[in-house]
């Protein structure tokens, strides 16, 4: 990643903390043992680690047409998808930037409808995703097709999964065909 990227871990229950790149320190050697980038619950764990272009066209704290018009039109979203079936794109713009090491902010909820988070990560409208279940099952879609919601919200069914059935991998494909896979 650049300095002028952020950021993005996700939990599987939910959480997420977006902090500057730059903010990182560079190790001497594999010994090392790193830092915090998030303060994790009891029985959470990381999901995934996503980077996001850091955009700042603020002056002053105010914003005027021209510059609305330009976030529009480079806005990105943070595709969040759940062990049962569910999902959600979120403007990256509702992810703030703190400092790394904190508890993190609500990236999706987790409930006994959803289930626990599978993936989340950065997605263009022309971008395809194809989930994949712990028995075999596998759904292809297009992320144009899903639904723009709050981070605190719990999504739209993406795959009617099986009572006892769970997705466990979810795979992104640009329209070159090259794929990302979160497990």
């Amino acid at each position: 990643c650049r300095d002028d990227q952020d950021i993005i871990l996700s939990t599987k229950k939910g959480k997420c903390i977006r902090f500057e790149s730059k903010k990182l320190r560079i190790f001497k050697g594999r010994s090392s043992k790193g830092i915090r980038g998030i303060n994790l619950a009891d029985n959470d764990s990381i999901v995934s680690l996503s980077i996001t272009d850091h955009d700042v066209n603020k002056k002053n704290g105010k914003l005027n047409k021209d510059d609305k018009s330009e976030i529009k039109a480079k806005e990105k979203f943070i595709l969040s998808i759940t062990e049962n079936g569910y999902g959600k794109r979120t403007s990256a713009y509702e992810y703030r930037v703190t400092g790394r090491g904190g508890q993190g902010i609500i990236n999706i909820e987790t409930s006994d409808r959803n289930g626990t988070v599978v993936a989340s990560a950065p997605v263009e409208e022309h971008h395809h995703i194809m989930l994949v279940t712990d028995t075999g099952r596998l759904i292809r879609t297009t992320v144009h097709e899903i639904r723009i919601a709050g981070r605190n919200t719990q999504g739209v069914t993406l795959f009617d999964v099986e009572p006892n059935e769970r997705v466990v991998s979810v795979a992104w494909l640009s329209e070159q065909g090259v794929a990302k896979t979160c497990t």
